[in-house]
């Protein structure tokens, strides 16, 4: 659930709340205490061999455009996610996993 000053998302109208769909399902994935901390945001994510974790972003709803920052090889353990670089007022994060 996102919440904010916004009237729309995704093309629909939306008035200051919405809900937002994982765009790719993964099983059993839990996205563990995410953190900011120094100008970094960091997130635990449990992992599978063989598999790419891509922390993405946006700084803005109204953005479709999502930057994706380098993968991280699954190993089958929690892996941490980061976002070294976390400016701005506001910043969306998800993750994608292929």
């Amino acid at each position: 659930m996102i919440g904010g000053s916004f009237s729309s998302y995704d093309g629909l109208p939306r008035s200051a709340l919405a809900r937002i769909y994982a765009d790719v399902e993964a099983p059993g994935l839990r996205l563990r205490k995410p953190a900011f901390s120094r100008g970094s945001f960091m997130l635990s994510v449990p992992t599978l061999g063989g598999t790419n974790y891509f922390l993405e972003y946006l700084n803005s709803l109204s953005s479709t455009n999502w930057i994706s920052l380098p993968p991280t090889a699954g190993d089958g353990t929690d892996r941490i996610l980061t976002d070294p670089n976390a400016t701005g007022s506001q910043r969306f994060y998800r993750v994608r996993v292929e």
